[in-house]
């Protein structure tokens, strides 16, 4: 299902189709969590983080990063490589395809906010219940759906 999908991006680069981002999500999940049963990477970076205590900087990207990642990747296999032994130099704007110019050409990794505007967000415990002392009340938070309460205790 990846080879076909990735085939038809390699003959028909301007045709993202929904279907062709789900299986590379799909196997980017798999890349991280190879036994795991989510279909969204939003939810495998909220499994991963939550349940199985994964550091940040060893979950998948989001599915907004991983967007922009598979239109840079598209534009460098597509239309660059893609086309070497064509005649034809049709390319587009790098900047339809993850890239900004504000002096020069640089990646755009994401069109989301960065994640120092919500660290409080990211602040979770371990406890199981009547979490009165956790990590979460020494902040001054309530426990969350990270926590592993769920957020289902008396830190309120």
């Amino acid at each position: 299902m990846l080879t076909t999908a990735l085939c038809s991006l390699r003959k028909d680069p301007k045709n993202l189709q929904d279907n062709i981002l789900q299986t590379v999500e799909r196997f980017v999940i798999l890349l991280y969590d190879r036994t795991s049963s989510v279909e969204f990477i939003d939810d495998a970076r909220k499994d991963l983080f939550g349940r199985k205590g994964r550091q940040l900087s060893l979950l998948p990207p989001t599915k907004a990063a991983l967007y922009q990642h598979i239109l840079r990747s598209i534009l460098q296999a597509g239309f660059h490589w893609g086309r070497l032994t064509s005649k034809s130099c049709d390319h587009p704007s790098p900047g339809l395809w993850g890239w900004t110019c504000p002096e020069k050409w640089k990646s755009m990794w994401t069109l989301l906010p960065d994640a120092a505007s919500s660290c409080k967000e990211l602040i979770h415990c371990r406890c199981r219940s009547r979490c009165i002392d956790c990590k979460c009340a020494q902040a001054g938070l309530k426990c969350i759906a990270f926590c592993t309460c769920k957020g289902n205790c008396e830190n309120i």
